[in-house]
């Protein structure tokens, strides 16, 4: 899917390389993935809440991401 932020970026997610950030100024791509701590590569929305932090859900759990410092925090589902 692509989703558009509310600071007019957009995100391209993939079903097997994480997501990307398409920078306007240099017109390329910034792909965030497992090596950067996500728990999947395989990401299938997006959305914004009011603190601008973006919630991705994954193959593997809910992922809340701050585009403005990186900082991530995994929510992975429970198994019983």
């Amino acid at each position: 899917s692509i989703y558009e932020d509310s600071q007019k970026r957009l995100w391209f997610m993939t079903q097997g390389a994480g997501f990307c950030r398409f920078d306007l100024q240099t017109e390329t791509f910034v792909r965030y993935d497992m090596s950067h701590g996500f728990p999947s590569n395989v990401i299938f929305k997006m959305i914004e809440d009011s603190e601008h932090n973006l919630w991705i859900t994954t193959s593997n759990g809910l992922v809340c991401f701050n585009p403005k410092t990186t900082n991530i925090c995994i929510l992975q589902p429970m198994v019983y």
